[in-house]
């Protein structure tokens, strides 16, 4: 029996704004690109991905995230051919993201969807 499995998690800090969009099949998709730091000091460099979030991943980054937040995305790798405008043949790859998270900062807590601080001003968790 073969086993088949494809997960990527990746943590970065969002290029540009999500971009809503409703497909002709009425499924809403995101669109953004997630900069990630691979290594240290000089060595550092920065990797691209562009990222598509579905559905209720898609609402919530296009509501609550903007460029230069810092941003959690779980998916799958998708690759699409496509010919570019010299009539070469190219390959790209993008997450498919079922679940993003913002990361490394607080969102207001009094927007819908988050939940609201004890009497005291502690967090919830």
């Amino acid at each position: 029996m073969a086993l088949n499995y494809s997960h990527i998690t990746i943590a970065g800090r969002l290029g540009r704004d999500p971009e809503l969009r409703t497909t002709q099949a009425g499924k809403r998709v995101a669109s953004f690109s997630v900069a990630v730091d691979i290594g240290y000091g000089n060595s550092k460099n920065t990797e691209w991905y562009d990222v598509s979030a579905w559905e209720h991943a898609a609402e919530f980054a296009s509501k609550y995230l903007k460029k230069g937040d810092s941003v959690l995305c779980e998916g799958t790798m998708r690759s699409r051919s496509y010919t570019d405008s010299n009539g070469n043949k190219k390959k790209s790859w993008e997450v498919n993201a079922r679940n993003v998270q913002a990361v490394g900062g607080w969102i207001d807590s009094k927007q819908e969807g988050f939940p609201a601080d004890d009497e005291d001003g502690e967090l919830p968790f």
